[in-house]
């Protein structure tokens, strides 16, 4: 006995550069996606790292990178680094 999950999963997919242009991510409200990643930083600072925390920094840190990437801002760099010190922490 046990579930049955049909997996469908699309082959040699690609992201249309209009999805990553400027256009794309100039709707988004950038501010408010740093403040939130400033506010989940801040209580790692504090040491409130739990699992919640890390997916949700995960989940924001891609949609910076892509906004601050589309802009040719340097700033998509901090947030990698940022993204990836995260992930290679130990405790994590």
């Amino acid at each position: 006995m046990g579930v049955a999950h049909k997996k469908s999963v699309q082959k040699n997919f690609k992201i249309a550069e209009s999805e990553v242009s400027k256009g794309s991510v100039a709707k988004m409200d950038i501010r408010n996606l740093m403040a939130h990643i400033d506010s989940y930083e801040e209580a790692i600072e504090k040491g409130e790292l739990d699992i919640n925390t890390i997916q949700t920094l995960t989940t924001l840190y891609p949609k910076a990178i892509e906004y601050y990437s589309a802009f040719d801002n340097n700033m998509y760099n901090d947030l990698l680094n940022r993204m990836q010190s995260l992930l290679q922490r130990e405790d994590v």
